[in-house]
């Protein structure tokens, strides 16, 4: 298994750990967690999260997958990750998660490698140059509705004040 390098374009072989492997470090001395079917020793950072290390301990040793997107956690934190990736998870190991095709599977339309190296971090991948790229469905929390509606109320309401018969600026 290979993995991108820095530029987006080479490619450098990966690490990849069993299911097992991984349960065996569930505690705070040694803390693993998959996350997208990938690896990342987060022991260093238990005192560090956000949400204490009790959310993390709960979910390690396993695939805290689900949590970790139900909770929206921002662009920051995504990359912050890359400092605690490990490896892959072996495939006889990994869950399919659902995917989004922008091609039909039928399409005529062939991409050429050099149409998606880009030194962008994204989760574009290529099976090969006749293939659709596919993107892992991500799920949505409800923070990424909720806010807008929030806002959309609030200007609303604002709208509301300011055209009504009293208002006078």
């Amino acid at each position: 298994m290979t993995t991108k390098t820095e530029d987006g374009c080479g490619e450098t072989p990966t690490k990849v750990y069993r299911l097992h492997e991984v349960q065996q470090h569930k505690d705070n001395s040694s803390t693993w967690m998959i996350i997208d079917n990938k690896v990342y020793d987060i022991t260093k950072f238990l005192d560090e999260h956000p949400g204490g290390e009790e959310v993390l301990l709960d979910q390690a040793g396993g695939d805290g997958t689900e949590p970790f997107e139900d909770v929206g956690h921002s662009s920051d934190a995504r990359i912050m990750m890359k400092n605690f990736y490990l490896g892959e998870l072996h495939e006889d190991d990994r869950k399919e998660r659902p995917k989004i095709s922008f091609l039909p599977p039928n399409s005529d339309h062939k991409i050429k490698p050099s149409e998606i190296c880009t030194k962008s971090n994204n989760f574009l991948s290529l099976s090969s140059p006749t293939q659709p790229i596919e993107v892992p469905f991500s799920r949505n929390s409800w923070t990424n509705w909720i806010v807008p509606i929030g806002i959309a109320l609030a200007v609303a309401l604002l709208y509301r004040y300011v055209t009504s018969p009293g208002y006078s600026s």
